[in-house]
């Protein structure tokens, strides 16, 4: 309360962070679909890929019940830091991870932004790139 706030986390790796600047489940349905689908704004798709690249959003669809629905998160072109890599992961982890090291002087402030899409449909069906243009203002 009375000094600096310091974040240190180490580097994504198979077993370090698990969480970050937002962080949700996605419904077991869905982590357990063998057709599960991640993709990413850096034009990518898979777990590894959607991991590794840094990108305005990422969306994690799958089926339920016949259905095929997700979850896209977009990050805020304004968010300091810029565009993070995402922690993406089958069993369901989705979360964007957020610099790793730095300093929250005493008495500054930041705040980050977020827009999550639940939707029907995968990441092209449900228009995630469009909506993400949109409220990103770009």
């Amino acid at each position: 309360a009375n000094g600096d706030a310091v974040f240190k986390c180490a580097p994504l790796t198979g077993n370090s962070v698990e969480a970050g600047l937002i962080a949700t489940r996605v419904a077991k349905e869905i982590s357990s679909d063998p057709n599960k689908v991640m993709t990413s704004a850096a034009g990518v798709s898979g777990e590894k890929d959607c991991r590794d690249k840094p990108a305005a959003w990422c969306d994690y669809s799958g089926t339920i019940h016949g259905k095929i629905y997700g979850i896209g998160i977009v990050s805020a072109k304004d968010n300091p830091g810029g565009d993070f890599p995402w922690h993406i992961r089958a069993q369901g982890l989705f979360a964007q991870i957020g610099p790793l090291q730095w300093t929250l002087k005493n008495g500054d402030t930041v705040t980050y932004k977020h827009l999550i899409i639940i939707h029907s449909g995968d990441a092209t069906a449900a228009a995630i790139a469009d909506k993400a243009k949109t409220w990103r203002g770009k």
